[in-house]
């Protein structure tokens, strides 16, 4: 189980994920994927019955309102240069994070 909350937490920051073994490793890929970064190899068809068995329910916005809340009850919870602080800033200063925008931009239009 530890690994398996290692791989989540530590699958955002650039160049962590590539040294802490094949399952964080893929634990980012996939999320990327999620993302729609890297996301040419799934076709058209596969793709309509991953999304039909496993909605999306708007995921960028929705994870990114969550990272947000729990960002705002407490400092240690969005340091500075942390990606949920970077998460609660951009959101506070322009409305929309970077995040969310990559999301919008990917091959799943969210």
């Amino acid at each position: 189980m530890d690994a398996v909350w290692e791989a989540i937490a530590l699958h955002t920051p650039f160049g962590i994920a590539d040294r802490r073994g094949p399952l964080c490793y893929l634990v980012r890929g996939g999320v990327g994927v999620d993302f729609g970064r890297n996301a040419d190899f799934i076709d058209e068809q596969t793709a309509a019955a991953i999304h039909t068995r496993y909605p999306r329910l708007c995921m960028a916005p929705s994870l990114t309102d969550a990272i947000v809340a729990h960002a705002q009850r407490s400092t240690d919870a969005a340091p500075p240069y942390s990606m949920p602080g970077d998460v609660l800033r951009e959101r506070q200063t322009d409305g929309i994070t970077l995040l969310e925008l990559a999301a919008s931009h990917g091959r799943w239009g969210e």
